[in-house]
């Protein structure tokens, strides 16, 4: 068991080493990166006083999702519904702090966290496909390596369980 144990640590040592020295190449630009720019923030969020204001939308957050195009009703197919009054509902068991309603109800906000990760090394269900990119490590050999989108949600998928864990942050198991 010890000898076990001491080839797994070896393992993972040395794959920490490995990626050490990998640098990314060639990632696209984030979608969201224009929120992050300087004045990016006024597209969404009202200010004050010079200071924005992190829960103060200038619309309704559904209405700034649609209005640049980014997306579009055909755009987002599967989606859940906004709209729906949380408290209200027969369906909705509980909405934890961490997803934001608007006025008590879903909006697009409550699922997506469009100031987070939007690439990860590890799917988010079980058929998602990964979009590659080319990688290079100190040496300067390139490969190419799988990377998946999160779609910015608040709880990420599974490559098992897929949205499972976030569908049930709300609605009975």
């Amino acid at each position: 068991m010890r000898v076990l144990v001491a080839l797994l640590t070896l393992a993972l040592a040395v794959a920490a080493l490995c990626q050490e020295g990998v640098k990314v190449s060639s990632l696209p630009e984030n979608p969201h990166r224009p929120l992050f720019i300087a004045g990016g923030c006024t597209s969404c969020h009202e200010t004050y006083l010079g200071e924005t204001d992190p829960h103060e939308f200038v619309l309704p957050v559904i209405e700034i999702c649609l209005r640049e195009s980014c997306h579009t009703v055909e755009k987002i197919g599967r989606s859940h519904p906004v709209g729906v009054d949380a408290k209200k509902s027969r369906v909705i068991e509980d909405v934890p702090a961490c997803f934001p309603l608007e006025d008590d109800r879903i909006s697009c906000g409550s699922c997506h966290e469009p100031h987070g990760e939007w690439l990860v090394a590890t799917r988010c269900y079980p058929s998602q496909q990964p979009v590659f990119f080319l990688v290079e490590n100190v040496v300067g050999e390139k490969r190419e390596t799988p990377y998946y989108k999160t779609y910015f949600l608040r709880v990420p998928g599974d490559p098992i369980e897929g949205f499972t864990a976030l569908c049930n942050s709300c609605h009975s198991r």
